[in-house]
């Protein structure tokens, strides 16, 4: 089946190697190796449970990891701060949004320091979400949660992220901005991102990667480019746990 062909070696954004987590007593990473190509979009697609979301924490510094590496270039992140993460140029756009409610737009968009060639300027971030300009005096809290998801990615932005993780962006939005989030998501690809996108929701994901990787207890148990995906069945089964 063509799910069954290994992406191909590309130089990498962000490598992951036998990585292991654990949550007190519980081992919920497995050894999870992944490479992340610069300038594209890889997803990883998963049941509810099986790790990605700790796998994002873990990148970012939240999760200690409990065994392996974690690579942007030459720099290994473990032991780094979570502050550290930011410098090498990653930046995340959690699960649930998790915006500061009583911050104003523009004070999301302030918090961080600005960069001589950032181009993601306030003036580009408002061009690209027009509703957050209108709000932009408003406080998290009184945002709509697609106003909230649009200033979540706003937020991350700012950064001026060379590597930008997104944790399940689509949750919860209506049809229509989960379309808005694919267009931002392929504008953001093609300005030269590398994006780590984690989402259930698999045609979106197909929608956008350029790879795919199936996480299942775990561990990646499939990677594959999106262009050899001809069989979606196929690959939902196996997220579901049907093909094994």
């Amino acid at each position: 089946m063509a799910i069954e062909r290994r992406a191909a070696t590309e130089q990498a954004a962000l490598s992951i190697k036998d990585v292991h987590a654990h949550y007190g007593s519980s081992h919920v990473l497995h050894g999870v190796t992944l490479a992340v190509p610069a300038r594209k979009v890889t997803a990883i697609v998963g049941r509810n449970g099986v790790g990605k979301t700790t796998l994002v924490n873990t990148i970012m510094g939240i999760v200690p990891p409990t065994g392996g590496s974690i690579f942007v270039g030459a720099t290994d992140l473990v032991g780094l701060p979570a502050y550290g993460r930011g410098r090498l140029g990653l930046a995340l756009v959690p699960q649930g949004r998790r915006v500061f409610r009583s911050l104003t737009v523009d004070e999301h968009l302030s918090l961080a320091k600005s960069v001589a060639g950032n181009p993601f300027t306030r003036e580009w971030l408002f061009g690209l979400f027009p509703r957050l300009q209108e709000r932009r005096a408003a406080l998290a809290r009184t945002l709509s949660g697609g106003e909230q998801s649009m200033l979540a990615i706003a937020r991350a932005l700012s950064t001026n992220p060379g590597i930008l993780l997104m944790d399940e962006p689509t949750e919860g939005l209506a049809p229509l901005l989960v379309d808005a989030v694919r267009k931002i998501i392929v504008t953001i690809r093609d300005m030269g991102l590398s994006i780590l996108l984690v989402e259930q929701n698999l045609a979106f994901a197909l929608s956008v990667a350029d790879r795919v990787a199936v996480m299942k207890r775990g561990a990646i148990v499939q990677v594959c480019e999106r262009d050899d995906i001809d069989d979606v069945g196929a690959l939902s089964n196996l997220i579901l746990g049907k093909a094994e």
